[in-house]
């Protein structure tokens, strides 16, 4: 359900970066049946729009076409994302979901800090291929929970002195994660949760390499492929 969900909202996203508004409502219904993460999408559309558009309200022409206006765009996947929690909701589909896993919200968060550490592992040095399973509950900061915000607030920073596709770029990835650090779903960490937010810093590594073979040559560029392989 994770992978599909990536694929449907990709799809979604790309659809109405070409301003493809109909078939970018239709992806964004296919995502959110596929799984509920899927409901970050109107916000994704107007991060797109701050960074690549410079406003919320309206979109410059491309390419001699006018663009469709940002709030008729976002729209219909507005009301989409809104029915669909609405339905969920009645129909108890999100009833306690913030305590399933038997914890308070302060201790949930605190935990979920310190799974980010869980993820970062993941991505950095995957040697367990899985790394589901519940953490013991956290009962207030500690040194690790605490390092986690810290390292997004000076990643948040960065990105956005740097702005462009790295602004969006982090913002994509904290909005695709936060569904899953908020509501627990009975297992705190796990690795198929990087799979959408995963996609946007597989952009930001492509960019990466780029802007490193421009530099480099591509035989170093070559070489540290290897290496990762």
């Amino acid at each position: 359900s994770d992978s599909l969900m990536a694929l449907c909202a990709g799809a979604s996203l790309w659809m109405y970066a070409r301003d493809r508004t109909r078939w970018a409502t239709v992806f964004a219904g296919l995502a959110m049946l596929s799984k509920e993460t899927a409901v970050v999408l109107p916000a994704l559309f107007l991060l797109y729009n701050y960074v690549y558009q410079g406003t919320l309200s309206s979109r410059e022409s491309i390419r001699g076409k006018p663009y469709t206006p940002a709030y008729f765009a976002i729209l219909p996947v507005a009301l989409l994302t809104a029915g669909y929690l609405a339905l969920s909701w009645s129909w108890g589909l999100l009833d306690g979901a913030g305590n399933r896993a038997g914890r308070g919200w302060e201790t949930h968060l605190w935990t979920q800090a310190v799974a980010l550490r869980q993820y970062a592992l993941a991505l950095i040095w995957p040697l367990r291929w899985g790394i589901e399973g519940t953490l013991a509950g956290t009962v207030g900061p500690t040194v690790v929970g605490i390092g986690s915000p810290v390292l997004a607030a000076v990643s948040g920073w960065w990105a956005w002195q740097k702005k462009g596709a790295w602004l969006f770029l982090w913002g994509a990835f904290w909005l695709a994660l936060l569904p899953v650090l908020l509501m627990p779903l009975n297992i705190l960490t796990a690795d198929r949760r990087l799979y959408w937010p995963g996609m946007f810093l597989c952009i930001g590594g492509g960019i990466m390499m780029a802007n490193l073979e421009r530099r480099l040559g591509k035989p170093l560029i070559i070489g540290g492929v290897a290496v990762l392989i």
